[in-house]
């Protein structure tokens, strides 16, 4: 029905915030569960996983976009509605 990136295609919203292209492709920032579903607000919500940064054998200058943040989609089209990072380790 819909897709929604955590970790951004080159192009899309966020993206630009991820500066090592070799983290787009092997840095983790993958979904966490549990999942949850507002029917009434029709907003989907999942947490996203820090991104895996010792895959890289040098730092990462970016901020990486939705990794490590609660975010919140709209159920029906999958848009963005809000996102919020989490506590950094």
């Amino acid at each position: 029905m819909w897709r929604f990136n955590l970790i951004p295609d080159p192009g899309e919203p966020g993206s630009e915030t991820w500066k090592n292209r070799e983290a787009l492709m092997h840095g983790g920032g993958s979904l966490w569960t549990p999942l949850s579903l507002d029917t009434k607000a029709a907003c989907f919500m999942c947490r996203s996983a820090i991104r895996h940064r010792t895959f890289l054998a040098r730092s990462d200058p970016g901020d990486d976009l939705y990794t490590n943040s609660l975010v919140a989609l709209d159920v029906l089209t999958g848009k963005l509605l809000w996102y919020r990072p989490v506590c950094q380790p």
